[in-house]
């Protein structure tokens, strides 16, 4: 699932760090630091790169409307560099990426209604200096919901065409690490609505998958590149005609094996399901659902781990009731079987979004917010067949959003939005400011908090949905 956050109170990005800890839930956080003290919107996307370097980017409401903003901090968010401006006003939706070189890339929509660009900047120093915005999409288009993956000193990116009724998912590449871009191609075929596409390389190949109106239902389908985004094969259905298929992910494992999951509706129930290809995307086993019959199961996050275990969480409501349950169910085959689904309780609460992300020692971590407006999180070491006992991260109110990032010295690093005043001119989460202090113009802001706890053995992020990107490595 694409989780586009677009909140209208104004926000101040701030970080959380846990003490070093074993392999658990628990931990102690320290006092937050400020990532920038201007105001900025609830969006937000956070890598921790290759030399541990954790760099941040979102989009920062100034008097002429959202901008897209980036830093970075190389002392595990104790300390952060000044923000730098990468976008004019109508930014939405930043993405970040690290190629195999250090190249950093962040990208984001600009919109500008009834049109809007996709739009990137790279960076070769680690984020010190930045290029100059460059179009991906072509100018008036309403290009949306876009996707970005790197290979080598490639990437490709892919978004929707919202402008019609009937538009296409596209596409274009970069072979000089974002500097230039290809002329848009569609991949998808345009005559109905297709949206939410997701791309990743497969092989020499790449592969992207969407979810399009064939005037029935909304089916998953997928096209195949074999010349590096020049061309684009004939669309594959991957779903059932007679079933609807949305929010599709699309996920490839580090032996090659691909698996796309997409949230279905029978007419009486929506589920999660699953199917998965050995040869890079060709041919498709059928499909198969992993949620619990006759439960309703929505929102989903899904993961690869570095065995090739697939870790997907969504919340679950049993029997359609109106709570909501943290729940997971792995596979070890692709996505051709499943674990029984296994819930995550919040002690009471329920959940609202849930997301996971896998460390290279294979304990996964869950970060859960709660309709309390909470953020928890619990750990799982045995590839999500238990999980130890749900804790709550934040102490403020309005925590909500929750990522995750690891390092390779094994932190975790679980972000969220929570309540903020302004103190001496600065956002602080509102459980540190002074007894007496009041929320800033007479609102409750949110502060994304970020947090650290070390886990027993070292090493780098395996997969993490965060903001989007699930393949392992």
């Amino acid at each position: 699932m694409r989780n586009h956050i677009s909140l209208v109170a104004v926000t101040s990005i701030a970080l959380l760090l846990l003490s070093a800890g074993p392999a658990s839930a628990a931990g102690t956080w320290q006092p937050p630091v400020s990532v920038t003290s201007a105001l900025s919107t609830g969006q937000t996307a956070l890598i921790v790169t290759a030399d541990d370097s954790l760099v941040a980017t979102w989009v920062e409401y100034d008097v002429d409307g959202a901008h897209a903003q980036t830093a970075s901090s190389s002392d595990h968010g104790i300390t952060w560099t000044t923000a730098t401006r990468l976008s004019g006003p109508g930014a939405f939706d930043p993405h970040l990426l690290e190629m195999d070189d250090g190249t950093l890339v962040v990208s984001w929509e600009l919109l500008n209604w009834p049109t809007g660009d996709v739009q990137s900047a790279t960076s070769v120093d680690g984020g010190i200096s930045w290029s100059l915005p460059v179009d991906i999409s072509a100018s008036g288009d309403w290009a949306t919901m876009h996707e970005i993956v790197a290979s080598g000193s490639q990437l490709v990116a892919t978004w929707a065409l919202g402008n019609t009724g009937t538009g296409a998912v596209q596409s274009a590449t970069s072979a000089d690490r974002g500097l230039t871009w290809t002329t848009p191609l569609d991949v998808s075929v345009p005559g109905a609505p297709a949206f939410d596409p997701e791309v990743q390389f497969v092989g020499s190949d790449i592969l992207v998958v969407w979810s399009r109106n064939n005037g029935g239902n909304f089916i998953a389908q997928r096209s195949i590149s074999t010349d590096g985004g020049a061309s684009w094969g004939a669309p594959l259905d991957l779903s059932p005609s007679g079933l609807t298929a949305v929010e599709v992910e699309l996920l490839v494992a580090p032996d090659g094996t691909v698996t796309v999951m997409w949230r279905g509706w029978n007419g009486t129930y929506p589920y999660m399901a699953a199917v998965r290809s050995l040869d890079d995307g060709v041919s498709w086993s059928p499909p198969v659902q992993l949620s619990t019959v006759g439960d309703w199961a929505l929102s989903s996050t899904t993961v690869v781990a570095l065995d090739n275990r697939v870790i997907s969480t969504w919340l679950n409501y049993a029997g359609g009731g109106s709570t909501a349950v943290a729940t997971v169910s792995s596979s070890i085959d692709g996505g051709l079987t499943w674990t029984t689904p296994v819930g995550v309780p919040l002690l009471g609460n329920d959940a609202m979004e849930t997301v996971v992300g896998v460390a290279n020692d294979g304990t996964a971590t869950l970060a859960v917010s709660a309709n309390n407006s909470s953020v928890w999180t619990a750990d799982s070491v045995d590839g999500g067949a238990t999980w130890t006992t749900a804790i709550r991260l934040s102490t403020q109110a309005s925590a909500i959003a929750p990522v995750i990032a690891f390092d390779s010295t094994a932190n975790t690093f679980i972000g969220w939005y929570g309540t903020a005043v302004q103190v001496d001119g600065r956002f602080v989460p509102a459980a540190l400011a002074p007894a007496g202090t009041l929320a800033a113009s007479g609102t409750d802001p949110l502060v994304p908090l970020v947090g650290s706890a070390a886990l027993l053995a070292v090493g780098i992020l395996l997969a993490s949905r965060g903001r989007r990107k699930r393949t392992a490595g």
